[in-house]
C-alpha cells in the first residue's frame, strides 16, 4: 500500500488549514456575543461600552459607570456590564427587556482579552476601529471625549 495518497492528503489539509485568516476583532466580538450571550444584532450599534470592575483602578471604573449612566438611553451604544454589584452600583443598567444592555456576570466578554478594565470600542462598517481602555491616565478625559463617539460636555446630536 502506497503512502503517497496519504501524504498528499495530509499536506493538502495542513496547507488549507494554515491559509484561513484569523477572525477579526469584530468577528471575535460577534462570536462571543452570539454564542455566549445570545445576542445577534451587533451591526445595529456603533459603540460598545464595556463596564467592568476589573483593572488597577476601581475608582476609575466607578467613575466610568457614572459617565455611562448618562448615556444608557443612547440606542446606538451597546452596554456590556461585567461588574460585581457588590463593588460597583449597576442598578442603572438593570433595565428589564432593554435591547442595548447586556449583563455578563460570567464575564464571557472578558475572555476576548481586548480590555483589562472598563473601556470603549468604536465600531464602523463591520470593524472594531478603535479600542480605548479607561484607567488612571485617561479617566479625567473620559467625561469630555470618547474618540469616535461625541463630546459629552456638548449636547449629543443625532438619534439617541
Amino acid at each position: 500500500m502506497s503512502k503517497a495518497p496519504f501524504i498528499f492528503l495530509l499536506s493538502f489539509l495542513l496547507s488549507w488549514s494554515c491559509q484561513r485568516p484569523d477572525p477579526s476583532t469584530y468577528e471575535q466580538i460577534e462570536t462571543v456575543l452570539s454564542q455566549e450571550l445570545a445576542f445577534q444584532q451587533l451591526g445595529d450599534y456603533d459603540t460598545l461600552m464595556i463596564l467592568s470592575d476589573k483593572g488597577a483602578c476601581l475608582t476609575c471604573n466607578q467613575r466610568f459607570f457614572k459617565i455611562a449612566e448618562n448615556l444608557n438611553n443612547r440606542k446606538k451604544t451597546l452596554f456590556i456590564v461585567s461588574a460585581n454589584p457588590l463593588k460597583i452600583d449597576i442598578s442603572a443598567f438593570l433595565i428589564p427587556k432593554s435591547e442595548h444592555i447586556i449583563l455578563d456576570p460570567e464575564r464571557h466578554f472578558e475572555s476576548l482579552n481586548l480590555l483589562k478594565s472598563s473601556g470603549l470600542i468604536v465600531l464602523k462598517e463591520g470593524e472594531a476601529v478603535e479600542i480605548t481602555e479607561i484607567g488612571t491616565k485617561n479617566i479625567d478625559e473620559a467625561p469630555t471625549y470618547f474618540p469616535g463617539l461625541y463630546s459629552i460636555k456638548q449636547a449629543p446630536s443625532g438619534p439617541f
